[in-house]
Formats: C-alpha cells, sequence, structure tokens
C-alpha cells in the first residue's frame, strides 16, 4: 500500500518526499528502516495478539513478521519498549513476539507491546 493512499494510514503524507534511516515521516509517528524497506510507527500499549493485529489493521498497517524484526535481522524493526508481538505463526494460538535481538513464542492471550509496520 502506498504511503498517502489512506487517511487511516498511520505514516500518510501526501507529496513528501520519503525520509532517510531515523528520521520521522514529516510529523507523523513513523520511520523509515532501510534494512527492511519498512515504516514503523511510535508503538502502543501492552494487548493481546488479537487485539494488536487489528489494532495495526485499523490504521491500515500490519504487525512485523519476526524475519523483518531486530531479532530476525542486522538492523530490523525495533522491538517497543519490551516484548512486541509479531505476525508469525508458531503454531495454532502461538506467535513469535521479540526484544531487541532476542525471540520467543507465547499464546495469543497473553498482552504484549505493539509496533505497526507498512510498505511504501
Amino acid at each position: 500500500m502506498p504511503i498517502g493512499t489512506t487517511s487511516k494510514l498511520a505514516c500518510s503524507n501526501s507529496g513528501a518526499s520519503r525520509p532517510t534511516t531515523g528520521q520521522y515521516w514529516s510529523g507523523n509517528s513513523c520511520t523509515y528502516n532501510s534494512a527492511t524497506g519498512l515504516y514503523y510507527d511510535g508503538g502502543a500499549g501492552q494487548m493481546n495478539w488479537g487485539s494488536a493485529n487489528n489494532h495495526c489493521a485499523n490504521k491500515g498497517m500490519r504487525l512485523p513478521a519476526l524475519s523483518e524484526t531486530s531479532a530476525g535481522r542486522s538492523g530490523g524493526i525495533p522491538n517497543y519498549s519490551d516484548l512486541s508481538w509479531t505476525s508469525t505463526v508458531y503454531r495454532s494460538g502461538l506467535h513469535y513476539n521479540w526484544s531487541s535481538s532476542n525471540y520467543y513464542y507465547t499464546f495469543d492471550s497473553v498482552s504484549y507491546y505493539v509496533r505497526c509496520v507498512v510498505a511504501p
């Protein structure tokens, strides 16, 4: 989904040039990550996986895959505050979460922090 195509998108900014790594997307709470080519938001509080997934979808964004995070690749998307949800399934009812370079899996009913991503 291109930046600026929906009013729900947290990173929308029509007509602006793409920021470099670490720069904010012109007044909105999104940062560009050059290792993944994704924008990530400012993060959100703790919620279960279903609520986290809906939270991102309602913003026109998604949860990052484990391979897009700092636990899955050098320079990947940083976690928000502490353990944060990913979209990567471990098995039914369990998803991966990450903090810095470590990752774990846990039940979807547990509350962790949320960081949403979107492709430019």
